[in-house]
């Protein structure tokens, strides 16, 4: 089997493990994976693909501190694909400060939060679904850390966003949207945390939108498969590729 189909099988015993909530079970088969992954060519999108499923898993089970790096290196490769203003970055800008926000490391939340609302309001405008995912996100903290009326500012634009959200890239949701041969699609769902509902997200830039002079006034204030490999084998799979996203 080569590299391509090996990869294709992971990945759909992955997706069937996702279906069913076993994300304890679709852990390793990533890892397995992402290790297919790192010989491909570096512009491979199944690389990135694998980084972004790894991470939303890792989110999921609540585990930030592992998810962080792997994060972090999908931010990396977007920004030197993309340039450092693009849609998809502000995405994971936001899913890098709910990690931070999560382990309640504020001052660090907060810095992320403030880089993926100022992209968003650049990119999309400032009453775009995901932007206004951003400033709930931020509005929460703000109240968290006991800041009451910056807080106030950014819920008057929000007026019922909700929080907490993961967010996949638009590159993702394609890539999961395309038809792959040997991979059984299954709808791609927005993954909350404790159960928040979410709201509706659409990727990539919107033309003609820019931020309304109430809402940039507001934030102005702010200041910014395959069968499985024999236990030993894939508990060093797991290993290695942990040590290689850390």
């Amino acid at each position: 089997m080569n590299l391509d189909d090996r990869w294709a099988s992971y990945w759909e015993s992955v997706r069937k493990a996702m279906q069913l909530g076993k994300y304890d079970h679709a852990e390793p088969l990533l890892y397995a994976a992402l290790d297919i992954a790192e010989d491909f060519k570096p512009d491979d999108k199944r690389l990135v693909m694998t980084l972004e499923c790894l991470a939303e898993i890792l989110f999921k089970m609540d585990r930030p501190v592992q998810a962080e790096p792997v994060v972090k290196r999908i931010i990396m490769i977007y920004q030197r694909k993309h340039g450092p203003d693009h849609p998809d970055i502000a995405v994971f800008t936001n899913n890098l400060a709910l990690l931070y926000h999560n382990q309640k490391k504020h001052f660090m939340a907060e810095t992320e939060y403030q880089k993926a609302l100022s992209m968003q309001t650049k990119l999309l405008g400032s009453t775009h679904p995901q932007t206004l995912n951003v400033m709930a996100n931020y509005a929460r903290l703000l109240t968290e850390t006991h800041r009451q009326r910056e807080a106030k500012h950014l819920i008057a634009c929000i007026r019922g966003a909700q929080t907490g959200s993961w967010k996949q890239s638009g590159v993702f949701k394609a890539y999961v949207a395309e038809p792959q041969e040997s991979v059984i699609q299954a709808p791609v769902e927005d993954i909350t945390l404790q159960d928040i509902a979410l709201v509706p997200v659409i990727t990539g830039k919107a033309e003609g939108l820019e931020a309304s002079t109430e809402s940039q006034n507001q934030l102005n204030l702010l200041s910014a498969s395959r069968p499985a490999a024999a236990p030993n084998s894939m508990m060093q799979k797991l290993v290695e590729q942990r040590k290689k996203v850390e």
